[in-house]
């Protein structure tokens, strides 16, 4: 989840390119020379149900966000255009 202003608001809202969103946003923030702060979270166990991120799921998760982050801005500018 993000807290933002006006300019970053409208940065995170155009379509993503990658299936890493989580990862393409803060490169966006950071492109354009906003600040980003990451804060602390408070997290507790799950109390019920299982993660929807289990076997193959996972796999493609870890290689799409790694990927992301390996190819980073030059490919990621690409995309957008």
């Amino acid at each position: 989840m993000y807290a933002a202003n006006a300019q970053a608001a409208a940065l995170l809202a155009e379509p993503y390119v990658s299936d890493a969103p989580e990862v393409e946003g803060p490169i966006r923030l950071a492109d354009a020379r906003l600040r980003v702060e990451e804060v602390p979270v408070d997290m507790r166990e799950r109390q019920g149900g299982e993660s929807k991120l289990a076997g193959k799921k996972a796999l493609k998760v870890v290689l799409t966000v790694g990927a992301t982050i390996f190819l980073g801005r030059r490919v990621l500018r690409r995309l957008r255009r």
